[in-house]
């Protein structure tokens, strides 16, 4: 019975000790906004360092690769702000783009699993058909899975126009229907 107060003590005593040593955060000064006038000052590397080439890969990145708009007023914000936001969308794209190669790469991947789980005899067999059901299945995203996914997105002229994006498709079973 005494060995409870003497734990709840110690474990009392251990967390404000602890407490206790949390040193206080050091003051933060507020942001300071960044104007025209401050972009003025960066230096792009020269014409003649550039000249000799990028070894290292430390001319690459900087302030000479963002677009200026209009190049008699120079560098803005609003150029560096429009250049964030372009990295951004191409970032994205790139990523989906790296992700569907792997995609591609995982068909492949199944195909080698299943090719030496079967008989010697039924490889080419199981290869042939790894391969096939992925154009087929390419295929079929084409035709219909774009539509499914993005269903009313608006007209694609290959796929008959506006009306048939326009709306779902709907079957009704018993009296109900269901979105297809």
């Amino acid at each position: 019975m005494r060995r409870v107060p003497v734990l709840a003590t110690a474990f009392l005593f251990l967390v404000g000790w602890t407490e206790a040593q949390v040193p206080a955060p050091p003051p933060v000064a507020p942001p300071v906004a960044i104007t025209d006038a401050d972009l003025k000052g960066v230096a792009a590397p020269k014409a003649e360092e550039r000249a000799k080439g990028d070894p290292d890969g430390s001319l690459t990145g900087n302030v000479s690769d963002i677009a200026v708009a209009d190049s008699k007023k120079g560098l803005t914000v609003a150029d560096i702000v429009n250049q964030i936001g372009q990295n951004k969308i191409a970032i994205n794209f790139v990523w989906t783009l790296i992700t569907g190669y792997l995609v591609m790469f995982m068909q492949l991947g199944f195909a080698l699993l299943e090719t030496g789980l079967c008989r010697a005899k039924n490889a080419n067999h199981t290869m042939m058909m790894n391969v096939g059901v992925y154009g087929i299945g390419m295929f079929a995203y084409w035709l219909i899975g774009f539509a499914i996914q993005e269903g009313g997105v608006g007209g694609v002229a290959n796929l008959g126009g506006i009306p048939p994006l326009n709306s779902e498709f709907t079957m009704s079973v018993f009296g109900k229907p269901f979105g297809l």
